[in-house]
């Protein structure tokens, strides 16, 4: 098995089992649980992008014995939490590096960041529907019996690879490890970006869920989120995820999901919720697979775990974001605040990524701030 095709099938199994355990866990302790493992899930990235510079593959073989050890933990009825967030801060960040690591920057990397962003959604398509089913029918115990074996399948594929992986971290180029002032300037406006995008994003899971249950009176608002992955593997397919523009991707990612909200504002049936979705998801297609491109490509490659934890970081801010948005008492408000934000990311994009910019020059686009 090739390095690549053992990278995606460990991502597309860790987040099989991630989901599936969050899915869970309110059931099982409390939706508190559920805050506190993701606030220390996306705070932890940096401990990976620290560690990655030495070695991306221990790290992330570390991140997936972790994960491992914690769903083991939840399956003997301990508590898993804190070995949960810091495996998947030693796991994600490192694991997209080492992605990066397998390919020069141009087309071809950006391609194989889409095909990775795939098996991230084939993971987690199923992961709430078997959880849940095993769940009901044979326990808790057996549910996260089953992630921590999809983690063990992880680590048995990164030692198939083992070797082959080892060859991509002794490059030339990784005795460079310092980071120049346009570097970080460049990886600040991508940071910047991402932060926007995802506090207008990540209102699938604050504001799109109220707004299904108050104003489109749905039953079950919060199976409306299975629209995401959907739409997201039917976008990757398309020749939307092969735009070589890298500010009109960037640009018209945030353009789409200012469309999205606006839509929301001209009625309350379920299909303004729909379209909200299809716009949303293929601005996150534009701009999410090439966001974890860009991070590693815009320092140098040993550096890359620490660029990628701090892209990582930013979507975790817009996160946060999007739960005080979605806290608002008026819903519209939100919405129009949210469709404003867009706009001025778009705007954001627009002015500070030159022109013209394709994935070959990925190194120098981002004009320094």
């Amino acid at each position: 098995m090739t390095p690549y095709r053992a990278i995606l099938g460990v991502i597309a199994l860790e987040r099989f089992a991630w989901y599936c355990f969050i899915g869970m866990l309110a059931l099982w302790r409390s939706p508190a649980a559920v805050g506190t493992l993701l606030f220390w899930a996306y705070l932890s990235p940096m401990l990976g992008g620290l560690l990655g510079r030495y070695s991306l593959r221990a790290s992330v073989a570390g991140g997936a014995s972790l994960l491992c050890a914690g769903y083991v933990a939840a399956t003997l009825n301990n508590d898993p939490l804190p070995l949960l967030a810091l495996g998947c801060g030693l796991f994600k960040p490192c694991l997209s590096a080492l992605l990066g690591s397998l390919f020069q920057v141009g087309a071809a990397r950006t391609a194989a960041f889409g095909r990775y962003y795939a098996a991230i959604q084939v993971g987690s398509m199923p992961s709430t529907l078997v959880g849940g089913y095993l769940h009901y029918r044979y326990g808790w115990g057996t549910a996260f019996a089953v992630c921590a074996c999809a983690l063990g399948l992880c680590l048995l594929l990164l030692a198939f690879s083992w070797a082959k992986l080892a060859a991509r971290e002794s490059i030339a180029d990784m005795v460079i490890d310092t980071i120049t002032q346009p570097q970080w300037g460049r990886l600040a406006v991508l940071c910047i970006g991402a932060i926007v995008f995802f506090a207008g994003f990540q209102q699938q899971q604050t504001t799109l869920v109220l707004w299904a249950r108050d104003v489109c009176r749905m039953d079950l608002p919060e199976a409306v989120s299975t629209l995401n992955p959907v739409f997201a593997v039917a976008f990757l397919a398309s020749p939307l995820a092969a735009w070589r523009d890298l500010r009109g991707r960037l640009t018209l990612g945030m353009l789409f999901l200012a469309a999205g909200f606006g839509v929301l504002l001209l009625g309350s049936s379920l299909r303004y919720l729909a379209l909200w979705y299809l716009l949303a998801t293929a601005g996150e297609v534009l701009i999410s697979p090439l966001g974890l491109d860009l991070a590693g490509s815009l320092v140098p490659r040993r550096l890359s775990a620490i660029a990628t934890a701090l892209f990582l970081s930013a979507m975790s801010l817009g996160g946060w974001l999007a739960g005080q948005l979605g806290s608002l008492p008026d819903l519209r408000q939100a919405v129009a605040l949210s469709a404003g934000l867009a706009l001025a990311g778009a705007l954001w994009f627009h002015t500070l990524v030159a022109k013209p910019a394709t994935q070959i020059e990925l190194r120098g686009v981002l004009c320094p701030l």
